[in-house]
């Protein structure tokens, strides 16, 4: 018997971070994000049901990154942060293409992105011959930077 096949479209990425204002920040005014809602959660039993966790507060901001929407989230109280690396399930970072890798990785330290390793030139996949590093942010949101 033959599962019956679904419409699935991507609704959104989602990312927790420690401060939305400076995660706001680097996608507003660094990558240029339009900012769709920034609001508190309204349906907090919602959220802790969901989520399983004693919420106390959830701040939410949605922003449009070219043709992906984004979510940012800050959970009050807060876990605390592990650094997870790339090799740790549950990792995620959000991939970009630049038309200038240099230039990009100079005003992203004025947002405190700072690389995990060094770049590298790509030897195979999708973007054979580009340039590619990971950025961290102080909240953890990881972005991979891949030059065009």
């Amino acid at each position: 018997m033959a599962i019956e096949s679904l419409s699935v479209t991507p609704n959104h990425v989602s990312f927790t971070v420690m401060n939305i204002q400076r995660a706001l920040d680097v996608f507003i005014q660094l990558l240029g994000a339009e900012l769709l809602s920034h609001n508190n959660a309204a349906n907090l039993q919602g959220i802790r049901g969901m989520t399983a966790l004693d919420v106390k507060s959830l701040e939410i901001a949605f922003l449009q990154l070219g043709s992906q929407r984004v979510e940012l989230l800050q959970f009050m109280p807060m876990q605390e942060a592990t650094a997870l690396t790339p090799n740790t399930p549950s990792f995620a970072h959000l991939a970009i293409s630049v038309a200038d890798f240099d230039t990009f990785l100079t005003q992203a330290r004025q947002f405190d992105l700072m690389p995990i390793g060094e770049s590298m030139r790509m030897l195979g996949g999708l973007d054979v011959g580009k340039r590619a590093i990971y950025l961290r942010s102080p909240d953890a949101l990881v972005l991979e930077v891949i030059g065009v």
